[in-house]
């Protein structure tokens, strides 16, 4: 019964609404706040993390109760709960997969030098390989299993991708000299692989032949080392 005059005001509200946080699978991963479901009102702020177990990874989050489904794949996430979704059920779903796994395979020569970076790894995962020369050896490159250069460098990290990767440490022995002195150049010649020289350049463990040659009156003697 209105006795007087009066002013009322009538006060609403949106309908609450029940988020579901989820994962597609328990056994890849988990969200933070746990998965479960959370009273919420229009306007406020979800704010989850994705975090994946071993051996798998995130891939997106999939948001439906708020008109068309929303395919997200920013980690952490923030979703503004929208009038739309007043009254409704609202799920975030955290999707996981399998993280691939691919093989580094390194080959070595029987001789030359060592490598390190063989092993298993996870796409996207870096991977460093490195080539140690051994003694009188020196690095040369890796290269594919065509031959074809890949890198020059005896250490490289790079990312690993959708595949396989098998490379090959290259090594080669070292430069090396030779020089031979004549007591006395009047008196004979050396031969260096057929050549008439006292210089020879090439690498350690080349198969050298040096013969001496004397001149018309005199005889070789011996070798002096």
């Amino acid at each position: 019964i209105v006795t007087n005059d009066a002013a009322y005001v009538a006060i609403f509200h949106y309908n609450p609404v029940n988020v579901t946080l989820a994962v597609n699978d328990a056994a890849m991963g988990t969200t933070t706040p746990a998965p479960g479901i959370y009273a919420q009102q229009v306007g406020n702020v979800i704010n989850a993390t994705a975090t994946a177990n071993t051996g798998y990874r995130f891939t997106s989050w999939t948001i439906t109760g708020m008109g068309d489904t929303t395919i997200s794949n920013v980690n952490p996430l923030d979703v503004t709960i929208l009038p739309i979704a007043a009254g409704n059920d609202v799920t975030i779903t955290a999707n996981f997969e399998v993280h691939p796994q691919h093989t580094v395979t390194l080959t070595i020569p029987e001789i030359g030098g060592t490598a390190t970076g063989s092993g298993t790894y996870y796409e996207g995962e870096m991977v460093t390989i490195n080539a140690i020369a051994d003694d009188n050896f020196i690095f040369t490159g890796w290269t594919d299993n065509n031959g074809a250069i890949v890198y020059t460098n005896s250490t490289n990290t790079f990312v690993m991708g959708t595949s396989d990767v098998e490379l090959t440490a290259n090594f080669e022995y070292r430069e090396a000299t030779l020089d031979i002195t004549i007591n006395n150049p009047a008196m004979g010649y050396i031969l260096i692989n057929g050549e008439a020289t006292t210089h020879y350049e090439g690498h350690i463990n080349d198969q050298v032949e040096i013969v001496a040659v004397a001149n018309d009156g005199y005889r070789f003697v011996m070798w002096n080392l």
